[in-house]
């Protein structure tokens, strides 16, 4: 259903002067009065002199603004000329393709005045048209050139100055009746030349009375006029169009389809016309042209296969009026053509993602990638390889493209092997190495391998790559590197560096083999481990880790993986050089690679050296002393080191650090040890350390562990001041705990009960100067009490000996203390006589020694009374005493001391805790 279309009439009055000539007389009731008026006036557009009515007819069709165009007739009346135009929206015109006889059919009736005020009435294209065909396009190009007396380049050059600058006027052509007919047919003939949606833009006005820019392109005169146009006159030699013409190049075009034949034109012309479609562009005239032009000559190289322009190809085929889909495979084997000569990964993704989503379009194209494998595998190979990358997992859709990657790796790798120098085979070799898993070549890669094993015996390129081929194989082809190295040739061929290394096992060449290749350095140690010898020093332990840190990017195979080959060298530490031990352990820690630390640990189990190689691995790895604590702890969980290595390795890094705060976790971790392990040995000097830091802390279990230890291992022969020294030191660092005193205070009962009487007599004095140790002082001195009570009796001979006394005194006493209290009226003679008659002989020495004993003792009882605990006022006799037996009161002299050992002795004390 075509639109509405507006239209008006007026009438000129050429003798007046512009604009006022021309009168409005009527419309159509959509259009707006002073509209109509601004579109005549645009018409430049006047009937053929001399005659009237229809015989005066003339065309225009010109382009009012964006999107708006105006067709227009001028019929001549007697005082004048009727002018009517009708409105025609672009969107009208596309679908006629630049035919003017459905236009023309819209005002083909008579043009009358108005007989009253009544509005016109709107116009409608017919809705069938019958449109362009072959025969109907030949005849209007040859009508066309017939007016060029077949000169197809003028015509050209009319086109090409119609579209050029401001327009083309024409003066001179079709003079007579037949004008307005000829300069219709040329106009028609010139639209042709154009792709459909670009020939509205070949506006004309078969006869114009002014020339205003623009509009119309190409206008027929019969009178010269002033313009800025460019004027042609019929008939005379024409001017060529600039090079610097927008529309050269199309006309350009258009030149080089004419070979003469109106048939073969228009055959070549219709592909231009597919090409552009039938939507306009947004963009001007000039650059569709150029686009068409461009478009259509690579379809005519894609054609012939000589397109080398692949961007151009691409823009084709992303177009929006793409090529015939019987076209589109042309184009993109096309584009595959230049994309394997060229290597582009990002023309490969193009097309493989179109094969992907076309499976015809794939088969074919396939069809190409395995015929161009004969002589290109390695462009093949290269095209194939950038849609795989592109897929981080394979599917079924990945399955064709893997098949044919490795054909093409076969066949390129074989032509390598025959053909190719070292270089360019090891360039190969190296591209599939590196690529990834997924690509499935290791088959491939071992076999072309193993091919080449033959060309490192050549005496020229052996040296190369011997060296290489083997460091190839450890990478992907672990299998192939007993037959390389069996190879005796291939052997000889190593470069002399290699040689000493992995042949020779030379320390030197060993680390300087790390700096060249990562694998033949990983085979050379790999190697030691069978040989078992002596070669491996800390340097090369640590580039060994170095590659264990790069060795998620390297893929290797588990025989030569870093951790693998250290952990063998833990289990086999023969090859290792002592430096090298300790590399060994101290990256994982310092790498916080704990769990392959710990393996390490427990392969080195049985190693005489592991306890010092733990502590240097914990030493240089700087971790932070709760890390260590738990690595050891691990270590004994484990059974890889026993609890006494763990309190070495503990008082070994807190010495070297000489046991600071910030160890703390250490200690505190030595304090567990010595707790829950009784066999556990320190040095004194831990010990004393210890027991400080139990004193800074007032840790009370530190303390307990740390002092038992020390006490027991405290040197007691060292001489009496120097345990004075030790027990005053030990005393003031046990002062803040009463626990701590009462052991100290229990150990030094339990020495000095070692010592003699005279040795205790010494410590004695050793202490009378030591006021902080008045209570050890104490102890001491009772102990030398008790010797002098006791002496070296046993208990049982103390109780004869006290029984004895107690006989002696208790006569003494009943018989001149009787209990009566009446004194006794002593004859002296009475006791001369029975003294005298129990002497029996006595000697006088005795009887003086007697005597003196006598008066001893005597004395002695005196004393013993005077010293005892007096009662007092809140306190009796009978209470003193009963305190002392029951231990409540200490005993302050001999007769206090005999009634409190009289409690003990009869069970009515119980010793304390530091008793």
């Amino acid at each position: 259903m075509t639109p509405a279309l507006d239209r008006f009439l007026a009438f000129v009055d050429p003798d007046s002067a512009e604009p006022a000539a021309l009168t409005l007389l009527a419309h159509t009731p959509h259009l707006e009065s002073r509209d109509a008026e601004i579109y005549a006036q645009q018409v430049p557009l006047c009937p053929l002199p001399q005659s009237l009515g229809h015989e005066s007819r003339t065309w225009a069709i010109i382009r009012a603004h964006e999107g708006m165009y105006v067709l227009a007739r001028a019929e001549a009346q007697t005082q004048g000329y009727l002018l009517e135009g009708v409105l025609l929206p672009v969107e009208a015109l596309l679908p006629l393709q630049g035919d003017l006889e459905p236009l023309l059919a819209l005002l083909s009736g008579p043009l009358l005045l108005p007989q009253d005020d009544s509005p016109l009435a709107a116009l409608a294209l017919v809705d069938e048209v019958s449109g362009w065909t072959s025969e109907r396009e030949l005849q209007t190009l040859r009508r066309g050139l017939a007016q060029t007396d077949g000169d197809f380049m003028r015509l050209l050059a009319l086109l090409g100055w119609s579209l050029h600058g401001e327009g083309v006027a024409v003066f001179g052509h079709a003079q007579g009746k037949r004008q307005p007919s000829e300069r219709l047919a040329l106009v028609q003939a010139l639209r042709l030349l154009l792709p459909p949606p670009q020939r509205a833009n070949l506006t004309f006005c078969t006869h114009a009375n002014r020339l205003p820019p623009h509009r119309p392109r190409l206008a027929f005169c019969d009178r010269v006029m002033e313009t800025s146009r460019t004027v042609l006159i019929w008939g005379e030699t024409w001017p060529s169009l600039p090079d610097s013409s927008p529309f050269t190049a199309y006309l350009a075009h258009l030149a080089s389809l004419w070979q003469g034949d109106l048939h073969a034109f228009l055959q070549e012309r219709r592909q231009l016309d597919d090409l552009a479609g039938n939507q306009p562009s947004n963009t001007h005239l000039a650059q569709d042209l150029a686009r068409l032009v461009e478009r259509h000559r690579l379809d005519q190289a894609v054609l012939d296969g000589t397109a080398q322009d692949a961007e151009a190809i691409i823009r084709a085929l992303d177009s929006l009026t793409p090529a015939h889909q019987s076209w589109r495979q042309r184009y993109y084997e096309c584009l595959l053509k230049l994309t394997l000569q060229q290597r582009r990964a990002d023309w490969s993704l193009y097309i493989a993602r179109a094969m992907d989503a076309d499976p015809q379009l794939h088969l074919a194209l396939m069809a190409c990638l395995e015929k161009a494998e004969d002589d290109q595998p390695d462009a093949v190979y290269s095209f194939v390889r950038a849609r795989l990358l592109e897929s981080p997992q394979f599917g079924d859709a990945e399955l064709p493209w893997l098949v044919r990657l490795h054909h093409a790796a076969e066949r390129a790798l074989s032509l390598a092997i025959l053909h190719s120098d070292a270089q360019e085979l090891l360039a190969w070799f190296n591209l599939i190495v590196r690529e990834p898993p997924r690509f499935d070549l290791g088959d491939i890669l071992c076999a072309a391998l193993s091919a080449s094993a033959r060309r490192a015996h050549h005496p020229q390129e052996g040296h190369l790559l011997a060296a290489e081929l083997l460091a190839l194989a450890v990478r992907r082809c672990p299998s192939l590197v007993d037959d390389f190295l069996s190879d005796r040739v291939l052997v000889a061929n190593l470069p002399p560096q290699v040689a000493q290394a992995l042949i020779e096992q030379q320390t030197a060449a060993i680390e300087a083999l790390a700096e060249q290749s990562r694998e033949l350095f990983l085979l050379t140690l790999s190697r030691a481990l069978q040989l078992a010898k002596p070669c491996l020093s800390g340097a090369a332990v640590r580039s060994l880790w170095e590659f264990e840190r790069l060795s998620a990017q390297a893929n290797l195979p588990p025989d030569f993986q870093p951790s693998q080959i250290a952990l063998r060298l833990a289990a086999r530490p023969a090859c290792l050089l002592d430096d090298g031990l300790e590399a060994l352990l101290a990256w994982p820690l310092r790498h916080e690679a704990d769990a392959l630390f710990r393996a390490l640990a427990t392969r080195l189990k049985s190693h005489e050296q592991l306890e010092r190689l733990i502590f240097s691995a914990l030493e240089q790895s700087q971790r932070p002393p709760q890390d260590v604590v738990q690595l050891l702890s691990e270590l004994v969980s484990d059974g890889t080191i026993n609890s006494q290595q763990a309190a070495d390795i503990d008082i070994a890094i807190l010495t070297n650090h000489e046991w600071p705060m910030s160890d703390l976790s250490l200690i505190e971790h030595l304090a567990r040890l010595l707790s829950q392990h009784s066999d556990i040995q320190l040095t004194p000097s831990a010990l004393w350390h210890m027991v400080e830091m139990a004193s800074i802390l007032k840790n009370e279990a530190m303390g307990k562990a740390a002092l038992r230890r020390l006490l027991a291992d405290l040197p007691t022969q060292a001489g009496e001041v120097q345990l004075v020294r030790d027990l005053a030191r030990l005393r003031k660092l046990t002062q803040w705990s009463a626990a701590l005193r009462n052991l100290l205070a229990q150990w030094w009962r339990e020495t000095i009960r070692q010592y003699n009487t005279g040795q205790l007599q010494k410590l004695e004095r050793a202490l009378d100067s030591q006021k902080s140790l008045e209570d050890f002082e104490a102890i001491v001195r009772t102990a030398l009490a008790m010797r002098r009570v006791l002496g070296q009796r046993r208990l049982a001979d103390w109780a004869e000996e006290i029984d004895s006394a107690f006989r002696l005194l208790q006569a003494l006493t009943s018989a001149f203390d009787p209990e009566d209290g009446d004194p006794i009226d002593l004859d002296t003679p009475t006791v001369y006589a029975e003294l005298e008659a129990h002497s029996d002989g006595l000697s006088p020495e005795v009887r003086h020694v007697m005597a003196t004993n006598l008066r001893g003792l005597a004395a002695l009882v005196a004393r013993m009374a005077e010293r005892r605990s007096k009662p007092s006022l809140i306190r009796s006799e009978d209470a003193l005493e009963r305190q002392l037996m029951s231990g409540e009161q200490s005993p302050q002299s001999a007769l206090d001391f005999m009634k409190w050992a009289s409690g003990y002795l009869d069970g009515l004390q119980k010793p304390t805790d530091s008793a």
